[in-house]
């Protein structure tokens, strides 16, 4: 393993994700997802090579689970209080 990520930053944010970006350009995909080395930051871009950021991510997801799946009910919760 190479700790400095061989001089190239782990953070999946669109100005580290060109050879990304391209490889969804030459058709080798329709998207692409992002994450950093220990996959608690992710990135994506879509079907033209546009970044989407986690937030956005987030809300598709969450759009997806309520409208195609049914979901309902909390979505986030930081603390959990006692009853």
């Amino acid at each position: 393993m190479n700790p400095g990520f061989g001089g190239v930053h782990p953070e999946p944010i669109a100005k580290y994700l060109g050879s990304l970006a391209g490889s969804i350009g030459t058709g080798m995909g329709d998207f692409g997802l992002a994450t950093d080395g220990d996959a608690d930051r992710i990135g994506a871009m879509d079907e033209r090579g546009n970044f989407v950021d986690p937030h956005k991510i987030m809300s598709l997801a969450f759009q997806f689970l309520v409208e195609k799946r049914g979901w309902r009910g909390p979505v986030v919760r930081t603390v959990l209080l006692p009853a």
